[in-house]
């Protein structure tokens, strides 16, 4: 706890906790431990985490592809185990649940190396885990004999292994597990299956478990919740740390539809509560108005759309997030507020209206409404950002999100224990942290030490290995039909210089929709995929398997997908990842004058992302690969994008990515 970093006697098993940290690798270095290569550093890298622990520090480092994050953490939160008394409890995050199981495997590595076991349990949220109840409920209802079967052999996988986890399972479709799946905690507590739950168990394990392995989107939502893991620990790691802010933000979005509104406003007259005739008419009336309010503000998202967009067969359900100026509708938004108080009012003072839950959680609900459209109307200077998500061509939902959970970074940042943010893709396009703390609002945090870490950089030879060609010629994307014709014809000749073994990847799923249709009435004598066709898992796998397969793909295929080896020998980014129309990147650039936007936010998200999309390529010492970009903008940002990726060999000459791919990539196939 606490009080670890305040005792000055505890100093001497900081000083052994180090030394441990120093023989481990010692040990390494002279090949005492088979199976693990000595890396400098990874040396380095480790000491520095382990410097953190000891001066209670929030430490932000990041290290390229090829140091050993993951290992370089774990030996000083080992040692610190081993050494030091009362260091009890860490918290891992990442970004992802395949990640967790990677990172379970790295700590069972780690334990080996060192000869020292620790107690480990991975958490993550309670849709992953198997509800025995609603299992037997299904299997008595259900009279499908498919069905049966799948639950008859699902129980006894349950008994062999003793797990409900979704990933110790054999895969079950989505329709299914949907309804098998715990779906509300709360109800534990009271269910009659509370002696046999294994889920009951394994949040017992995970309280008693020295390390606890979560991903970010769980981590946030257990920290509001005070879970025990979380408030009872002495260290955090945020691997992947570059996604902490989304995860953040993400769980804390939410939306509402113009039929709830309706529902609730009507309700009262609805259910025969309050029967006035004045009070009918306004309420009505006020239904309407709400459905003008939102019938306008799907049209000028329609406007801001049309403005970004002007290929036709990118529709508007495929876009996230379009930015809602609630200003643009002060007038309409107060006469809503207006009559929105005097319904509010109205059923306050009949209390025996509302006597019952459902009137209260209506009555709730009504004054929430009210305050939405209270800040919604402040524009700029509302609390929130608003936008409107399109389901239908005629229907939106009015999302929305806290500009910043305030909250939610005290309880990671604000605890004093050490707390460890490292990914390799931390650094903003001039090369520093500023960025990434920026966002986090980590400056504002108060009586704390945050250290910028070094960098350190991936430790794979990517002057010799790899090249990055751009091409300036491609038409700009606005001419839609050439734009459309000149990837497919600079796709086909790149993939063709490489003989497959390409991750083709979009920032548009109209686009890629569009030249994969082109390109796939080739016959290369290699297979073609494109993301949708089947689970992302399996699509990877049978890219990864067929050498000469190409995948085009978007969204997250831009990162988290591992794949070493002459499979994936050449990465093509048909356009630079800037974001288009999206409210979170518009509500950050407004913190800035028009001039410095583009800089701060725009251009950082952008070399991110790319970052990312290229650090697909090399993923192990012995990968050699190109990564070509077709967006002819790449000349201006080149001095970014260096700041931001490994690699160090640029060409716009298609000849040099010719020789380099007859030198190291084509040969492979003659072996």
């Amino acid at each position: 706890m606490e009080f670890i970093w305040k005792d000055d006697k505890i100093n001497y098993m900081f000083d052994e906790a180090s030394k441990d940290v120093d023989n481990s690798f010692y040990a390494i270095s002279k090949k005492k431990r088979l199976g693990f290569t000595y890396r400098e550093n990874q040396h380095k890298f480790s000491i520095d985490i382990m410097n953190a622990i000891r001066n209670n520090q929030i430490l932000l480092i990041q290290a390229g592809t090829g140091i050993g994050k993951s290992m370089g953490y774990l030996i000083p939160i080992f040692s610190s185990f081993k050494n030091v008394e009362n260091f009890e409890k860490v918290v891992i995050s990442t970004s992802s649940i395949a990640l967790q199981k990677q990172l379970l495997d790295d700590v069972k590595s780690v334990s080996k190396l060192l000869g020292f076991n620790l107690k480990v349990e991975v958490a993550k949220g309670i849709n992953n885990y198997v509800c025995i109840k609603e299992m037997d409920k299904l299997a008595g209802v259900t009279n499908n004999s498919d069905i049966k079967k799948i639950l008859i052999d699902l129980e006894k996988e349950i008994r062999e292994k003793n797990s409900i986890d979704k990933s110790d399972l054999s895969e079950i479709c989505e329709e299914i597990w949907k309804k098998i799946q715990i779906k509300n905690r709360n109800s534990c507590s009271n269910c009659s299956y509370s002696r046999r739950c294994l889920y009951k168990h394994h949040v017992n394990e995970i309280d008693k478990a020295d390390v606890v392995i979560t991903n970010h989107a769980y981590f946030v939502t257990a920290s509001r919740n005070n879970n025990n893991f979380i408030s009872n620990a002495d260290m955090y790691v945020f691997d992947e740390a570059h996604e902490l802010e989304d995860s953040i933000r993400n769980i804390n979005e939410n939306s509402i539809m113009l039929g709830n509104i309706r529902r609730d406003v009507n309700y009262f007259v609805t259910t025969g509560f309050i029967n006035d005739p004045m009070f009918e008419h306004i309420v009505f009336a006020l239904s309407d108005k709400i459905g003008v309010l939102f019938y306008r503000i799907m049209s000028k998202s329609k406007k801001i759309f049309s403005k970004h967009n002007t290929d036709e067969k990118f529709k508007i359900t495929d876009c996230d997030k379009i930015p809602i100026d609630g200003s643009k509708f002060t007038k309409e938004i107060d006469d809503i507020v207006n009559d929105l108080s005097f319904v509010i009012n109205v059923v306050s003072k009949n209390t025996d209206v509302i006597s019952t839950n459902d009137a209260k959680g209506v009555l709730n609900n009504l004054n929430i409404y009210r305050n939405l459209f209270n800040d919604l109307k402040l524009g700029n200077k509302s609390m929130r950002i608003y936008w409107a998500d399109f389901y239908n061509f005629d229907m939106i939902n009015l999302g929305f999100v806290k500009k910043e959970d305030k909250n939610a970074i005290k309880n990671i940042f604000g605890k004093d224990i050490p707390v460890i943010c490292t990914s390799a893709t931390m650094l903003d396009a001039n090369g520093t942290y500023e960025y990434f703390k920026e966002w986090l609002h980590l400056n504002n945090i108060m009586g704390r030490t945050i250290v910028n870490g070094k960098v350190y950089p991936s430790t794979f030879d990517y002057e010799k290995n790899s090249i990055f060609y751009y091409d300036t010629s491609v038409s700009n994307p606005k001419d839609v039909d050439n734009y459309i014709n000149d990837l497919v014809d600079r796709i086909t000749n790149l993939i063709s210089i490489t003989d497959g073994r390409s991750l083709i990847l979009f920032t548009a799923k109209s686009i890629m929709e569009r030249v994969y249709e082109a390109i796939s009435k080739n016959d290369f004598g290699y297979k073609l995929l494109m993301q949708g066709q089947m689970d992302n898992s399996v699509l990877c796998r049978e890219f990864e398997n067929d050498i000469h397969s190409c995948l085009f793909a978007t969204g997250s295929f831009w990162e988290g997908i591992d794949i070493k080896g002459e499979s994936l020998s050449n990465v093509i980014i048909t356009r630079l990842p800037f974001a288009v129309v999206d409210a979170v990147t518009e509500s950050k650039a407004s913190k800035f004058s028009s001039d410095m936007s583009f800089k701060m936010v725009y251009l950082n998200d952008m070399v991110k992302k790319l970052a990312q999309g290229c650090g697909r390529l090399i993923r192990s010492k012995n990968d050699k690969g190109i990564i070509c970009c077709l967006d002819s903008r790449v000349v201006k940002y080149l001095d970014a994008i260096r700041n931001s990726t490994p690699y160090v060999n640029y060409t716009n000459d298609i000849n040099d990515i010719i020789k380099f791919s007859n030198k190291y990539i084509k040969k492979l196939s003659k072996k």
